[in-house]
């Protein structure tokens, strides 16, 4: 299930924007095309020289260049947003099948990073998974290298942080 984020929703905004303003321009030329014809009736021009029956006013081919700018960003937001939510969607089930095929220890050791909500020095994990230090920077490695977790750098210690 895909959930509404900022972009999807400024996306969907703004396409609904550029389609709104579209046909208010469509309704502007042709009101003005109607007021023109009524108040144009005898022309002394040439057909081809008078600015009523020249087409659309240029003001009206600038408007529409911009909805469709608008629209086109609006679109890339809208489908950006939903890519991006599609990819996190898969990462989460690649790390989900990943974290069924762990050992005990590795297993205990990524469930302590995930309960600390993502985050956690190395040197806690020490402390509350009660294996030694040796044996926790071995599954470390192990779950850095199948890309459940990363280590950072802070100081003197690690950062554990899931992917």
């Amino acid at each position: 299930m895909i959930k509404p984020n900022s972009n999807l929703l400024v996306g969907a905004a703004l396409i609904a924007a550029a389609a709104g303003l579209f046909l208010v321009t469509l309704d502007y030329n042709a009101a003005i095309h109607a007021v023109a014809m009524t108040f144009h009736t005898e022309c002394p021009l040439p057909e081809g020289i008078c600015p009523v029956e020249s087409g659309v006013p240029s003001i009206s081919i600038i408007a529409f260049a911009l909805e469709g700018l608008v629209g086109l960003v609006g679109a890339w937001l809208l489908f950006s947003g939903i890519t991006s939510q599609s990819r996190r969607a898969a990462a989460v089930r690649d790390a989900s099948a990943k974290r069924s095929e762990l050992s005990g220890d590795e297993r205990k050791v990524y469930d302590l990073v995930a309960e600390a909500n993502g985050a956690v020095f190395q040197s806690d994990l020490v402390e509350r998974s009660g294996l030694n230090k040796v044996k926790v920077t071995r599954i470390l490695d192990r779950l850095e290298g199948s890309g459940l977790v990363e280590r950072r750098r802070r100081g003197m210690t690690n950062m554990v942080v899931l992917k």
